[in-house]
């Protein structure tokens, strides 16, 4: 197994994620991300950049949210965040109140 892999598996595995939802957020068929993860076939080189990002990106969302709990078996919801720390800007949080806004509206998409 190539280092790569293993930091992504690591990721994943820091974050309870499946290898189904990560293929579902990254839109890689799950065999091809299985695959690549056991090196049968190497993923390309984008494939891995991209997979990287998001779990950086679910990891950043976590620290943020702690001590609420990603819902890591929800793909919709995972989107949601996602498009929502990338595009607002979020990754570069700092100030405590708009921390304390994010859980909020956070736990407010959790519990629909």
């Amino acid at each position: 197994m190539g280092l790569h892999e293993e930091q992504i598996l690591s990721k994943m595995a820091r974050l309870g994620l499946s290898r189904q939802v990560l293929a579902l957020l990254v839109d890689i068929q799950v065999t091809v991300l299985c695959r690549g993860l056991q090196n049968v076939r190497p993923l390309p080189s984008q494939d891995i950049l991209h997979i990287n990002r998001c779990l950086d990106d679910l990891i950043g969302i976590q620290k943020i949210i702690s001590p609420l709990m990603l819902p890591i078996t929800d793909v919709v919801q995972l989107k949601v965040l996602l498009k929502k720390y990338r595009d607002d800007g979020l990754a570069r949080i700092v100030d405590a109140e708009i921390v304390a806004d994010l859980r909020e509206q956070i736990a407010s998409i959790q519990a629909l």
